[in-house]
């Protein structure tokens, strides 16, 4: 049974300013400078606001408290080596982005156990780098909150959402146990989506491409076990879709 929450009427719906939060974690300090001037470069050249941290071991990382939407990691390093550090960093936060950066490629089929985003070789090249956060921000960056505001103020991350409902005129926003009921209406709503992630699959459906596990000819489901119904009219584009939001993440 699903945590039913009412978010209506609402005041006003917005998009929080999105801070993307880079964490790099390397025991080479000349890599950490190399890298975070390529990244410094980036986010100036995009507009972007990038928070970077960096350290110069695993231990030092994992005691932070923020938590990271990209990590940097070498592999190895004194004390904990970096596939040891990122399987703790999963287990803490499942929704950090991993790049491994590092000078010992021979693990690179262990890394992708830890559902490494990108796996680089050293030395890095600015290029690499910048192909890595386009595809980052083509797939993920537009997932800053939602705000719901009247008399209290409701935070919904968008990442977390398996699919919108249209109610009417008004919408239910479907995470893994809860339903968000507000005044707005789908349209509204799916119009805050970044479109390379939310598809409409109903005439009253929206789903999140990065929460689905299988689909089949009528339905389509969660990581959580739940399903929001295909209809016929949808299934091709939706499937193309799909199919080319996964080539995206698998490149």
């Amino acid at each position: 049974m699903k945590n039913r929450i009412n978010i209506e009427p609402i005041h006003y719906i917005k998009k929080r300013a999105n801070i993307i939060r880079i964490a790099i974690c390397d025991d080479e300090q000349s890599a950490r400078n190399t890298l975070r001037s390529i990244l410094s470069n980036y986010s100036r050249t995009h507009s972007l606001d990038f928070e970077i941290s960096d350290f110069s071991c695993s231990e030092d990382l994992l005691c932070t408290i923020p938590n990271y939407e990209i990590v940097f990691l070498d592999y190895k390093m004194r004390e904990i080596d970096g596939l040891t550090a990122a399987k703790e960093l999963r287990q803490k936060n499942s929704r950090v982005k991993i790049i491994f950066v590092t000078g010992f490629p021979d693990f690179v089929n262990e890394a992708f156990e830890v559902k490494t985003f990108r796996f680089f070789k050293k030395p890095i090249t600015a290029k690499k780098i910048h192909e890595a956060l386009d595809d980052y921000l083509k797939i993920y960056g537009n997932n800053s909150p939602l705000v719901f505001e009247k008399k209290q103020s409701v935070t919904i991350n968008i990442e977390d959402i398996e699919y919108i409902e249209a109610r009417n005129k008004k919408c239910c926003i479907h995470i893994q146990n809860e339903e968000f009921y507000c005044s707005a209406s789908m349209s509204k709503i799916f119009s805050l989506m970044p479109k390379k992630c939310f598809f409409k699959v109903n005439n009253a459906y929206v789903v999140n491409f990065n929460n689905i596990c299988k689909y089949n000819g009528n339905s389509i489901f969660f990581i959580s076990g739940n399903s929001a119904p295909l209809s016929r009219k949808y299934r091709d584009s939706f499937k193309k879709a799909y199919l080319g939001f996964a080539r995206d993440i698998a490149r």
